[in-house]
């Protein structure tokens, strides 16, 4: 597991308070984290025992239910990887029940997971016939061959120092490698927009969610980590269900209802051809900074 930041080193205005914990748009790393940062031991409980038990316990259900759209999603992405690299062996870090490496596997690729959650971990191995180990990632625990691509989904928010994270994956990578990163879009033009209107601030979720990044600092933090991006997206803007009175905030069953129109919605322009133009928009999703998480996909830069 990568060290812990310690407080003193970052500084920077604070953009929310929850509880014990400031959210500050730290100069010193380039994204937003909060302050103080959980010890190592904290971290790991949470993701080890506790996650897919106590956090979301129903989380590995719903996937399997909405497999169909999952698998659509990840087909896409590693379909982009396939056309940015040349051979098939691909990294997951965070691999949660494995459903990604597994629609990976169906397209070819060879795959290694990590996964710390012991649930997750054990629906991923025992269930799909996964190799994941039940770890957290390092660098020095990948013993073969350097990998061609990575896929970190919603991963970076969760650890003390993604700084450190990415660099450890990108040792594992092939010079020519590249890496696929997705993450929360956070204090967002959307959700800025709610909170004036009165809504709070719901996306600040320490300590589950520590680093809050938006597209612009996702990709700071790539080139920071000797990554070149060649291409950045969007994902549906989510909050737009609440600003049309839909509100899902903290109301799991409206929520749902709200995911399956996003899901229809994208199905619907797939089926009646329009594909290229749903990636366009959330294209411009990305470009205007809204968009419910960030999708990035970088190089292993040998210049830098």
């Amino acid at each position: 597991m990568s060290n812990t930041l310690t407080t003193a080193a970052h500084y920077g205005p604070c953009l929310a308070r929850k509880g014990d914990y400031e959210i500050i748009d730290c100069q010193a790393c380039g994204f937003a984290h909060s302050t103080p940062l959980p010890t190592e031991d904290t971290v790991e409980q949470i993701y080890t025992a506790e996650y897919y038990s106590a956090v979301k316990p129903e989380y590995i259900a719903l996937v399997e239910k909405e497999r169909t759209w999952h698998e659509s999603v990840f087909n896409e992405r590693l379909g982009v990887l396939e056309g940015a690299v040349q051979g098939r062996r691909l990294l997951e870090v965070g691999s949660g029940p494995g459903i990604f490496l597994q629609t990976a596997v169906s397209r070819g690729w060879t795959v290694q997971g990590f996964e710390p959650s012991r649930e997750a971990w054990a629906y991923s191995t025992k269930v799909l016939h996964m190799p994941v180990e039940n770890t957290f990632f390092t660098h020095e625990k990948t013993q073969n061959e350097p990998f061609d691509s990575a896929y970190l989904g919603l991963v970076l928010e969760h650890i003390p120092n993604p700084i450190q994270m990415l660099e450890n994956v990108r040792r594992c990578l092939k010079p020519e490698g590249v890496i696929c990163v997705v993450v929360p879009n956070d204090f967002s033009p959307l959700q800025r927009a709610l909170h004036e209107q009165g809504f709070p601030e719901w996306w600040v979720a320490p300590p589950h969610h520590l680093n809050y990044f938006t597209h612009e600092s996702l990709k700071r933090i790539l080139e920071r980590t000797g990554f070149a991006v060649i291409s950045q997206t969007a994902t549906f803007p989510l909050e737009i269900f609440s600003l049309l009175g839909m509100n899902y905030i903290g109301n799991d069953e409206v929520g749902r209802k709200c995911h399956q129109l996003r899901c229809d919605f994208e199905k619907t322009l797939d089926d009646v051809g329009l594909h290229q133009m749903r990636q366009e928009i959330y294209a411009l999703c990305q470009k205007y900074g809204i968009g419910r998480e960030c999708v990035a996909y970088a190089r292993v830069n040998n210049i830098a």
